[in-house]
């Protein structure tokens, strides 16, 4: 069993990371807000104390502007999860994500997250979650 942490919270990141129960974070720009930082700053900072995946959705609600923030948020760090919408403009965005092999390297993952279906990206084959 794996547990992941739905929050952006880093000292409850690290209070849970040290008792050793954290393989991962999935937070989103809504739970980044609610701590009132910077997201790029807070999603670096939990890529720095847990080791598993890290998701950093995109905000932008068109095509290219997400594929832009994907190919962004992949280079912050190794365990960096792009997470893209599942809307009829993130899946332009996958599509595109995904054949980008020769400059990015995808894995796609069809997960069921917060009752709506999104596609996690990473940088990187991956292990299931």
């Amino acid at each position: 069993m794996k547990f992941f942490l739905d929050t952006a919270n880093t000292e409850d990141i690290k209070h849970f990371a040290e008792l050793g129960l954290v393989d991962g974070v999935t937070t989103n720009p809504t739970l980044v807000s609610r701590e009132g930082r910077d997201f790029e700053t807070v999603i670096k900072e939990i890529t720095q104390i847990v080791s598993g995946p890290v998701s950093a959705e995109v905000t932008a609600t068109k095509a290219e502007e997400m594929i832009a923030q994907a190919r962004n948020e992949v280079k912050w760090a190794s365990n960096i999860v792009v997470k893209i919408p599942m809307t009829e403009e993130g899946l332009k965005a996958v599509k595109v994500l995904r054949t980008c092999l020769d400059t990015l390297t995808f894995d796609l993952i069809l997960v069921k997250l917060d009752q709506k279906q999104e596609f996690l990206i990473h940088e990187k084959l991956c292990t299931p979650l």
